[in-house]
């Protein structure tokens, strides 16, 4: 079964690249390839990783869906017209460092509460996916220190595919940290 993480964004952010009207088109109908999508994560609440109507136009068309975000996000929902106690939206309320298996779903799922950065007052959510015995790990716009990753647990995984920010692959004490603190075999640089 499908997932989209971070995918339905319509237009995003002034100036961010995005996926072409059919395709959004297509995300938000759940239609084509998308028509067999079962969880839809949202790691944080910007409009260049959700936004609240494209989500609720795929929920409303796909009822074997769901939407993981942090309860950040799920507000941006309500404000765009989600009953507040929507069942197919789940919000854990994690504090940073946190972390929540998420049962009941067609693949093992754990979320990590981690920072966006300090001072930021944004939650950001990552999230843990195993497929076919490969876990894929999806960090949101982490910007975390070596105790921070640690503090939330995240090098305890064994990660298959990582998709982790550029900004921490262009400096060599960044990547040496990453390398140094999380278990990837692969990583995808994203954010671009």
């Amino acid at each position: 079964k499908g997932v989209l993480i971070d995918a339905l964004f319509a237009d995003g952010m002034d100036g961010d690249p995005v996926a072409s009207d059919a395709l959004n088109k297509q995300m938000e109908g759940a239609s084509g390839k998308f028509s067999n999508v079962r969880l839809i994560h949202a790691s944080h609440m910007h409009e260049d990783h959700m936004k609240a109507k494209a989500i609720l136009r795929h929920l409303r068309a796909n009822e074997a869906a769901i939407a993981l975000m942090p309860k950040q996000a799920r507000t941006l929902m309500v404000a765009a017209g989600m009953a507040p106690n929507e069942k197919s939206v789940i919000s854990p309320n994690l504090a940073q460092g946190e972390k929540q298996v998420i049962d009941g779903l067609s693949f093992p799922v754990t979320l990590y509460a981690i920072t966006h950065g300090e001072g930021t007052g944004v939650d950001n959510m990552a999230i843990a996916i195993n497929v076919g015995g490969k876990t894929i790990m999806h960090v949101g716009d982490m910007y975390a220190s070596r105790e921070e990753i640690i503090e939330a647990g995240l090098d305890k995984i064994e990660i298959d595919y990582l998709m982790l920010p550029f900004w921490y692959l262009y400096r060599s004490e960044r990547a040496s940290m990453i390398k140094e603190t999380l278990n990837a075999k692969h990583i995808i640089p994203m954010h671009f």
